[in-house]
């Protein structure tokens, strides 16, 4: 099992931390019974932002921005 660099304890997994923006399109609606009401819009655009990161966690430091070695962290590599 890895263990920690950070916080020494041993950890069978990594958090993956991403950064994701959604846009939602907003209206109010002119007509009829819900005239005057906020609507918005389903489903939402989204899209990647830069930040992209593996924590630990038990103590959530970040430890890798690269996703290969995360992989050779879990697997056993340093």
């Amino acid at each position: 099992m890895a263990k920690c660099p950070k916080c020494g304890k041993e950890i069978k997994e990594l958090n993956n931390i991403q950064e994701v923006y959604h846009s939602y399109p907003m209206r109010i609606i002119k007509k009829g019974k819900n005239k005057g009401k906020v609507v918005y819009e389903r489903p939402p655009r989204t899209w990647m932002g830069t930040f992209n990161t593996w924590a630990c966690p038990e103590c959530d430091d970040d430890l890798f921005t690269n996703e290969l070695e995360a992989i050779k962290f879990l697997k056993g590599g340093k």
